[in-house]
Parts: C-alpha cells; structure tokens; sequence
C-alpha cells in the first residue's frame, strides 16, 4: 500500500473564507464611496451587493466542493483564492462605474457657491422614483426639528427657519421678486422628519415659488395634473407658461417630475411627452403642502399672472391644417365625446358626439365648434332623440337633430328626424371592428342573449329593474323565454344576469329553471364562446341604437332572431342573416322560421353577408367618402388617408 495522505488541517480551508468576510466588510464602503450621500444609495445597488456577496459565498462552497472531490494539491485554495479576489476587483470597477451616473453635479450658482452633488432625473433607479406620479402623493405629515447649519465655502448661510409644514397660499397678485437659492430643510421619505438641509432652485420667471411641498386646495385636495419626468425646473415652468389653464405646478429635482397643475373642469392643452391625471378636486388658490411627493422634495410655483383662458376662435373659422388640435385630447376625456381615428395611425381634427351633452360639453362645443369639426353619431339609447327609458335624462326633441353639421345615424327615415343643414350617413359603431374568422364549435345551447348585471336587485332572484334592463327590453325577454322554454323545450344562455360575485340573480319564469344558463359578466372571449356555440343570437330590445352583439354574432357566422321595432341594427337582418319578430303574437312564427332553417342548412349565411357589407376596411371607407365629399372645407385630413373609424 501507498502512504496515505495526511489530513488537511484548518489553516488549509482558511483561503476559501477570506474573500467572502473581505466583501462583507468592504461592500459598504463602496457603496457609501459611490453615492454623494446614504439619500442616494439606489435599489440597484443594494441588491447588487447583496447578491455579489451571495454569489463569493456560493463560489467558495463550489471550490471546497472541488477541492474535495478532486483531492487537489496544497496550493488550490491559494490559486482559488486569486480568482475570487479578482472577480472581487472587477466587480468593484463595474460598480463604480454604473454608480457614477446616478449623481449630477450642479454647476456653481452665481452667488459663488460651491458646487454640490444632487440627484437629478437620470438617477431616478430606486422604487421612491419609479412610482412617483401626480395624484398619488404620499401623505406625509411633518415634524419640527431645527437643522443643521451648512457651511459651505465662499459664503455662509443661515439654514432657513423650519417650523411645522404649514400651508403657503400662493398670491400670485402680489408676488415677490424672485430670490436667491435658499437653503431649505428636507422631509424624510416616509417620515416627514427633517433629515438634511437642501438648495432651493432659483425661481424661474414667471412664477412664484409658493413653499415647500406639491399643490393642493384649501381643502387639501390635489389639482388635475399634466405629468412628465426627466425635466429642469426651467422647462417645465416653460411648459407651463405655454397653457394659460395652467396656473400651478410642483416640481422634485431628485427625478425631474414636472406637474403641470390644473384646477378641476379646466381644460389642458395637448403637450409631447406630458401624460393626464384627472382625478383631481382641487379648486381656487394653491397652497404648498409641506410633504413629500412619494419621498421626493417638492416644491410648488404659482403662475405670476394668471391671463384668462383663450375663448377659442370667436366664431373665427381657424386655418385648415393636419396637426391635431391643441385640446383635442382634453376634449375626449369628456363622456360625450368621442375621437376619429384614421388609417395613418392618428386622430384627426373630427369629434364624435355619441351622448346628450351635460352644460359643460356644450359650453366646450360652443368654444370650439369652428375649430373642430362635430359630428354626431347614433350610440346611446334614442340619441339624439329623447329615450322614453324613465330612468333616463330628458331634453327637447328638437335640440341635438340640429346642433351638429353632421350625423351618423341609423334611423329609416333620417329626413323625417333632422332638419335639412345635417348631412346624415347610416353608420354606426357596430358596422366596424368585427370578430375575424373562428372555427365552429358544437351547438350546445339553442340560444344566447346578452343582458346587463347592473340592475341586480338586493334579494337573492330580483326581477332586475332598471335603466339597464328597460334598455334591454328584459320584461318582454321574460315573456318570450316562457314561450322558448314551454313550448319550444329551448335551452339559453343569459349573459350578465347574475351579480359580479355570482350570487344574485334575475329572475326567470318557472319553466325555464335548468334550461337557461344564468351567467355572470364576461369578458368578450368567453362572450364570443357562447354564442359559437348557439345556435342563433336573441336580441329582444327596442331603444338599442347601436347593437354590437348583433353584427359580431353575424361575424361569428350565427343567425339573429331580432325585434323588428329595434331602433339601430335593423339593417342587418334579411333572408341571409336571421328572422325579425314584431311580438308575442308572432315570434312562435319567427322561431319556426329560424329552426326550419338553421336544420335545412344553407340557407342563412352570416358571416358571408356581413364580411360583403361591413368591417374595418368598407365601413372606413365609407366614412371617409362621406367626410372627403362633404367637409372637405371644414377639415383637413392627414396625407395617404384613406380609411377614418370611430373610437368608442
């Protein structure tokens, strides 16, 4: 036998745990060498030293597992060793260098003081910056401590005296002028507590710099907001100079957050790379806060004079051009009004009004009128006729057939509904966006309707009244199922007649229990799935504008059974497509018809028909003809148009 090799001591395993203890003691260090201060450690790199060192840790267990199973010589773990220690330096240097960017030094101010290192927007890494947005403040109530005085070179100055946030009320009338950078204290994120003294920005012109802290109401209510990162103070007070409706804005440095601040019901112009929060209640004068906005120091500025809005064109026709308007997109964020879509990608200077118009969207209809062109178009209900539902609002009958120089309509008669200045089109949001083409599925069910869950009673079966269900002519569905069930052993699909927890119900006749699948509210998918798997879609209502269950069910390549009296989707039953019934009285007749049919097969052809007649691609057409021929002098559509679509 060979002799046996000695034991390897303790001193032999000590390499393999020098270089993790040699990380943990350093990593600190590094990071504190590569940030301007513990304010400015971002997420990255903690986790970066958190996982290096787990990864040196793991490393020296691979190579005492090496070494054991190999049975290397004496001067592996010293080799071992230097690489491990090489991998430390190289990480080290990585580190540096991606830590560098993450603080800005600021240039010296002209009162000559010393250039200071402040995190600005290109280090906005950590989770502070990454949720940081208007309307989403963090509610942080702050402490009085007194902080300590900053001495920097060339000059001393005082720290400025910090007593509890207070609110600041922005005069604006009579404001000072602007002042030289201050040294202000700043809250800790999350607490509130003053944590360091930091350099107030000088005040750009026109404004006023109201105090510490985001924007807010006398009643601590934020204000709308325009909100865009990666700005100086200087541009996005420029920006805010650019829209008299702005009044306000609030400003972190840490991140370049602009919020552009707007009072509630103010209109916003259009702004590249600017994104809308209009949730905000804020009204009249602006108050600084005294918090942090999601642990950033902010400050709010209050515009120095605050001109009154422009009233629009005055009646003035404005230029004809193909750049969007600058409140375009403010104006589709009311609910009645809709955008125009074009084949090029963009909106164009058209407005779809789908809805009765509250006093505020017809004051901004008067305002803009001349400058963009309205159209209506038939969507909700009777509009823009009064609707008998009782639940509904009321006007005139005569005062939306005229308001606007256009409609897209679905009456059979529109000459004897508006008067002879509106150029009317039938058209209507169904005719577009159809499903495209599925595979058949097995018909399990003999008939699918789609419902509505938002008048679900209390009681666990209700009879489901309301505003929904009058639009769905639900008491005559209830009659017509007592006949599908009991005299034709039918078996259905309710869509959107149970409660959203699928507990509550509407009420269904005696007969139909266990015939009829009560459902829930469903995404289109599984909407699309029952009624491939029907074999024709039921659709009992009258004052329906606009049934787009009805052309998808034909894209879908399954028949109607369709009230005849229905106001808007009429259009798309004939021989090829479905039955119309009038009433009880003859809608025996009508399922007769359908099942004859739909058995002999061949004779209905759905999809065919509305694939021939509708769509994205005929539909835009149309509508484009209709604009092209009949506005052209009151809108200019952008090169290569060629298709224009509504969006609902």
């Amino acid at each position: 036998m060979g002799r046996r090799r000695s034991a390897k001591g303790f001193g032999y395993y000590v390499p393999f745990a020098l270089v993790p203890l040699l990380v943990v003691v350093l990593t600190p260090l590094l990071i504190h060498a590569s940030a301007s201060s513990h304010q400015h450690v971002t997420d990255i790199q903690v986790y970066g030293a958190f996982f290096y060192m787990l990864g040196i840790s793991l490393l020296s267990l691979v190579g005492l597992g090496v070494d054991k199973a190999c049975q290397c010589g004496k001067g592996f773990p010293i080799t071992f060793l230097a690489f491990q220690l090489f991998l430390t330096f190289v990480a080290a240097m990585v580190g540096m260098q991606m830590s560098m960017p993450h603080t800005l030094l600021v240039p010296p101010s002209q009162d000559g003081l010393l250039p200071v290192h402040e995190e600005g927007h290109l280090s906005a890494k950590g989770s502070s910056a990454f949720l940081h947005g208007p309307l989403l403040s963090a509610k942080v109530a702050g402490t009085a401590q007194k902080p300590e005085q900053q001495v920097l070179p060339f000059q001393q100055y005082k720290p400025a005296q910090v007593a509890n946030p207070v609110f600041v009320k922005a005069a604006a009338s009579a404001a000072s002028p602007p002042s030289p950078p201050a040294i202000v204290a700043a809250a800790s994120p999350g607490l509130g507590d003053v944590v360091a003294p930091v350099m107030a920005a000088a005040v750009p012109p026109g404004w006023v710099d109201a105090g510490n802290g985001y924007c807010e109401d006398e009643s601590k209510q934020e204000y709308n907001s325009l909100h865009r990162h990666g700005l100086s103070l200087d541009g996005c007070a420029q920006a805010g100079l650019q829209d008299p409706a702005c009044i306000f804005l609030d400003f972190s440095a840490a991140d370049g957050g602009c919020d552009l601040r707007y009072p509630a019901d103010a209109l916003a112009q259009d702004m590249d790379g600017f994104e809308w929060f209009g949730s905000g209640a804020g009204r009249g004068d602006a108050f600084a806060s005294g918090k942090t906005k999601h642990g950033l120091d902010t400050r709010c500025y209050t515009k120095r004079n605050r001109a009154a809005p422009s009233a629009g064109s005055g009646g003035q026709t404005r230029t004809l051009t193909t750049k969007l308007h600058p409140y375009y997109n403010s104006l589709i964020r009311e609910y009645s009004f809709r955008p125009v879509r074009a084949n090029t990608g963009g909106y164009v200077n058209i407005i779809l009004v789908h809805s009765p118009l509250s006093d505020k969207e017809e004051a901004l209809f008067n305002k803009f009128k001349d400058e963009l062109l309205f159209i209506g178009i038939m969507s909700l209900e009777d509009f823009p006729l009064p609707p008998p539902n009782p639940f509904s609002g009321k006007w005139p009958k005569d005062k939306f057939v005229g308001m606007f120089p256009g409609f897209l309509n679905m009456y059979r008669e529109p000459e004897n509904i508006f008067p002879s200045h509106v150029k009317v089109l039938d058209m209507s949001q169904s005719d577009f966006s159809l499903p495209g083409h599925h595979a058949p599925l097995p018909k399990k069910w003999d008939f699918t309707i789609s419902g509505s869950d938002q008048d679900i009673g209390d009681a666990m079966v209700s009879d489901c009244v309301g505003w929904s269900m009058f639009a769905k002519n639900w008491s005559f569905a209830k009659q017509a199922f007592e006949v599908m069930c009991r005299e034709f052993d039918m078996t259905g699909v309710l869509v959107a007649t149970k409660d959203k927890q699928g507990v509550k119900r509407c009420a269904i006749p005696e007969s139909c229990e266990g015939k009829l699948l009560q459902t829930t509210y469903l995404g289109q998918d599984e909407f699309f799935s029952y009624v491939r798997q029907s074999r024709f879609l039921f659709l009992p209502q009258v004052h329906d504008a606009s049934p787009r269950v009805a052309s998808q069910a034909l894209a879908l390549d399954v028949p109607l059974l369709m009230n005849k009296n229905i106001i808007g989707g009429w259009k798309y039953v004939n021989e090829k497509t479905g039955e119309f019934f009038n009433d009880l009285s003859d809608i025996r007749d009508s399922i007769r018809r359908l099942q004859k049919n739909i058995a002999s097969g061949g004779v209905y052809e759905p999809r065919k028909w509305v694939s021939a007649n509708y769509g994205d691609n005929i539909a835009g057409a149309k509508f484009f003809k209709w604009i092209d021929e009949d506005f052209k002098d009151r809108v200019k559509l952008p090169k290569g148009t060629r298709l224009l679509f509504p969006i609902s």
